[in-house]
Parts: structure tokens; C-alpha cells; sequence
């Protein structure tokens, strides 16, 4: 048995999808809050922070980043690393290596306070193969090739999302976007098909197969959950902030900051 949770994003923070929908709602304005968005790239050894603020709905000014910021990663043996800050509210940091199954800090201090997220950084789950087979043309699916990724899930709980990129396009749209568990599969071989759609000769198929934190897939899940709300359903909650300050007070921060690393893949269909 397998338990896969298909996600069908919109616009949402550092999630790197987007979409259109049109929707009835009643908004009105409400006061700025922070959004810190921060990002450690375990494979490419990059740390990229985001700050901003929100902005009314019906504004036209432009998003309202922070600057001037002190913003550093704090590994698990206590050493902390600064980010430089590189314009337009983004810091960022290269050559960061790092240690696997270990919980990295961030630190933001802003206007003298600082707010502080934590993230364990697990080891990568390699991808055993890509292959692909002809699909006829059914309810659902157009006739094409079907193209499946495997692997073999270790023996304890795991969390991962699927990013893919299709001939050289990263997979952005409602429905392009995959997260899953492990369920009942540890230390099992698992095949998971890109069922939602089929493929033609040539083309070119890339799986970036990240494993994420319990915390951070908890997280995503939450909040594409919220951004699916329809007016047919209850209105979920956000997401657990996962933000603290220094202060002691509640101030509410949006964003997240996930320690992440993959293993990339990717089949030629017809080669």
C-alpha cells in the first residue's frame, strides 16, 4: 500500500507554481505583515532568503521588500554564516556544504528584533530509474507515452515532492505538482507514474526528487490545502507559523524556511 497525495497549487510563497482562477470573494484591508521566505539548497549549496511585506489586494504599489536585514544559517555545531544581501529584499549565500541529517537555524533581525525557523536537513533518497511505455488514448488521457520513476523507500518514515521540468519548462500549472509519503512502503521498491499527462517522441523529461523534513511536508501540505478552499467546502486554516522572535510577543510572520535535497533524473522518450 501507498499513500500519495497529489497537490494542486496557485499562488503561494516560495512554491514556485502559479495559476489563474476566478473567484467571488469580500476582501478588505488589513495590516502589513512580514513574510520571510528562506531556502537551503543542499545539492547546489545555495541559501536564499526572501523578505517582504504583504500588500493590500487592491494596491498598486509594488511589493514592499526589506533590506538592510541581518540574516544568517546556523549549522548544528553552532557556527553561523552571514548572507550577503544582493537587492530587492533577497540575501544569498553559495559554497554552503552540507551535513545530512542535521538541523540547520535561520536568523532574520530586523529593526532590532530577530525571528528564528528551524529545519532538518535529511539525507537524499536516490531515484533507481526513469522508463516509459505507450498509453492509449483513454477517459482521461490523451494516446502517448506514460513515464514512471522509480525508487526504494528506506526503512523509516519519509517525506518527498516531485518537481519535474519538461523539455527544458518547469512544470508550473494546477495539477503539475506532486508530494507524496511513504505510508506502508518502507523498504520497499515503489513505481510512481507522471499520470497526468502523456508524452510524445523527443521529448525530454526531468524529476528533481526531493526529500523534505516531516515539518516542512507538513507545512506545504497545509498550505496548498488553504489555497484550494472553495466556496463549496469550509475554509481550512493556515499553516502552523514556524517563525519565532526574541520578543516574546505574537507578531505573525508568514513564510517558511526548508532545508531540502534531491536527486535528479531524466528519460528521453524514444532513446
Amino acid at each position: 500500500m501507498r499513500k500519495i497525495l497529489f497537490i494542486l497549487p496557485a499562488l503561494a510563497l516560495l512554491a514556485i507554481t502559479s495559476c489563474q482562477k476566478v473567484i467571488n470573494i469580500k476582501v478588505s484591508d488589513t495590516e502589513p505583515k512580514l513574510v520571510i521566505e528562506a531556502k537551503y539548497d543542499a545539492v547546489k549549496e545555495e541559501v536564499l532568503v526572501h523578505i517582504s511585506q504583504t500588500a493590500n489586494v487592491f494596491t498598486k504599489d509594488t511589493v514592499p521588500y526589506i533590506s538592510g536585514a541581518m540574516v544568517k544559517i546556523i549549522d548544528t555545531n553552532g557556527v553561523e554564516t552571514l548572507l550577503s544581501e544582493i537587492g530587492n529584499g533577497t540575501y544569498f549565500l553559495d559554497n554552503y556544504s552540507p551535513i545530512h541529517n542535521s538541523t540547520y537555524k535561520m536568523e532574520v533581525r530586523i529593526d532590532g528584533i530577530t525571528y528564528s525557523s528551524s529545519d532538518l536537513l535529511v539525507p537524499i533518497i536516490p531515484m533507481d530509474s526513469m522508463s516509459y511505455e505507450f498509453q492509449e488514448k483513454n477517459l482521461f488521457l490523451e494516446e502517448g507515452y506514460m513515464v514512471t520513476f522509480h525508487f526504494t523507500d528506506p526503512f523509516d518514515e519519509n517525506f518527498y515532492r516531485v518537481f519535474q521540468t519538461i523539455n527544458g519548462e518547469e512544470m508550473t500549472e494546477v495539477g503539475e505538482q506532486m508530494m507524496l509519503t511513504d505510508g506502508f512502503s518502507n523498504g520497499l521498491s515503489r513505481s510512481v507514474p507522471l499520470y497526468w499527462k502523456t508524452f510524445e517522441m523527443g521529448d525530454t523529461i526531468k524529476v528533481d526528487f526531493a526529500s523534505y523534513s516531516k515539518q516542512t511536508y507538513r507545512y506545504y501540505s497545509d498550505l496548498f490545502a488553504a489555497l484550494q478552499g472553495t466556496e463549496m467546502s469550509a475554509a481550512p486554516t493556515n499553516p502552523k507559523q514556524l517563525w519565532k522572535n526574541d520578543t516574546g510577543d505574537k507578531i505573525e510572520v508568514l513564510g517558511h524556511f526548508t532545508a531540502f535535497g534531491y536527486d535528479t533524473k531524466q528519460v528521453i522518450i524514444g532513446e
